[in-house]
């Protein structure tokens, strides 16, 4: 993977981070495909667009130190979104025994915000060109993947669990319309 880094990548990964749980700037870099990112990471936090839609509060460094520079309202406001959630702080760190998460812990999350950016791009990609998304190979893959995905049952546990409430509030929900995909695979055949 190169620097350029999608910060939209970025923000949906901390949609995924249930109440009462951290990550790391590390574990951030690492699902991006290179732990050795974790600066851009902050830097990219740094740049969140809104604080509330995309919780940067609950990333800290790889000791469980909270963000010095946090970038809405300081070490104590982090402190107090994070307490808030229910995770003990003590000398502006957390116990990450007790509260980091793991993304690779939960793959339908995992799946899901996979197969949300697949259709995001195909969809942006058919907008933008229409004919193109039938003689690429690269967007065909992408369409083949997202229909097994649609046919394999997967996505009807995935709906269902959405259905039932125990997915993130705020997590997109583009992929888990049964309208939005039966009318993209309609209109691109």
């Amino acid at each position: 993977m190169d620097r350029k880094i999608d910060k939209q990548i970025v923000y949906e990964y901390l949609i995924a981070i249930p109440n009462g749980k951290v990550v790391t700037y590390g574990q951030i870099a690492e699902f991006l495909g290179n732990k050795n990112f974790a600066r851009i990471v902050g830097n990219i936090l740094h740049e969140n667009p809104d604080g509330d839609k995309y919780p940067c509060y609950k990333v800290v460094n790889a000791k469980g130190n909270l963000a010095k520079n946090y970038a809405f309202g300081g070490v104590g406001c982090q402190k107090m979104r994070l307490e808030a959630d229910g995770v003990i702080i003590k000398n502006n760190k957390v116990d990450l025994k007790v509260y980091q998460w793991s993304y690779a812990d939960n793959e339908r999350l995992q799946r899901i915000i996979k197969m949300e950016r697949y259709f995001d791009e195909l969809l942006e990609d058919n907008f933008k060109n229409p004919g193109l998304l039938r003689t690429s190979q690269i967007f065909q893959d992408k369409i083949n993947v997202l229909e097994e995905y649609y046919q394999s049952g997967l996505w009807l546990q995935d709906y269902e669990c959405d259905e039932r409430g125990e997915l993130p509030k705020n997590l997109k929900r583009g992929i888990l319309s049964q309208d939005s995909l039966y009318d993209f695979f309609s209109e691109i055949k």
